[in-house]
């Protein structure tokens, strides 16, 4: 999932960022649907921290089926970052 031309960890464009966020949602998304057509689960749930906490709350708010989240550390914004 890094951008092409992408070396290191350090990403290129501030963009990419969104880009691998939105990816990393759809990604959630989808195994979440797997986990619903694979069989009768009890409570399902995401769990994440810092901005993978963030992550897990976007996913849960576009989840159309109820879902548990925990999320821990999660920043209130990115200011500071930037």
């Amino acid at each position: 999932r890094k951008p092409a031309g992408q070396k290191g960890p350090k990403l290129r464009h501030v963009v990419d960022l969104l880009a691998l966020g939105n990816a990393t949602i759809e990604e959630t998304l989808a195994l979440l649907r797997w986990l619903r057509r694979a069989g009768p689960f009890g409570g399902v749930g995401v769990s994440g921290f810092s901005m993978g906490g963030v992550h897990a709350l976007m996913a849960a708010a576009c989840c159309p089926q109820p879902l548990a989240v925990a999320a821990f550390m999660t920043p209130r914004c990115a200011s500071s970052v930037f």
